[in-house]
């Protein structure tokens, strides 16, 4: 059992070496399905690079591109002078969410959480 594909002819070195990477990953906080998300997605590579692969993640828990866009506006300290009012009915979240992960800032994971790239 691992939270990554095994190929079955791959050497049992390599394999260990993936998994003692995968250890490392969730140590550093990344669940075992995220890790498992990422690394089919090609997102992350199961080697000796694996704590400055993860390092460098921004993994956000989102339900959904609504509250991607809410969420990343809030780690950005917000929108400024507007009061909360004027930002709920002038800024369409679900939109900035759905362009954050066209212009390639982010990538939505199979169970949903949401990656920076």
């Amino acid at each position: 059992e691992a939270p990554f594909k095994i190929d079955p002819y791959e050497s049992i070195v390599k394999l260990n070496n993936m998994v003692e990477s995968a250890k490392r990953a969730v140590e550093n906080g990344v669940d075992e399905q995220t890790l498992a998300d990422l690394y089919d997605q090609g997102l992350v590579l199961l080697d000796n690079t694996i704590d400055n692969q993860v390092e460098n993640l921004v993994i956000i828990k989102a339900e959904d591109e609504d509250d991607l866009a809410n969420e990343v506006i809030a780690r950005r300290g917000g929108v400024g002078q507007l009061s909360n009012d004027e930002i709920e009915t002038y800024f369409d979240f679900k939109k900035y969410g759905h362009d954050l992960i066209l212009g390639g800032d982010f990538t939505k994971l199979p169970h949903g959480d949401y990656v920076g790239l």
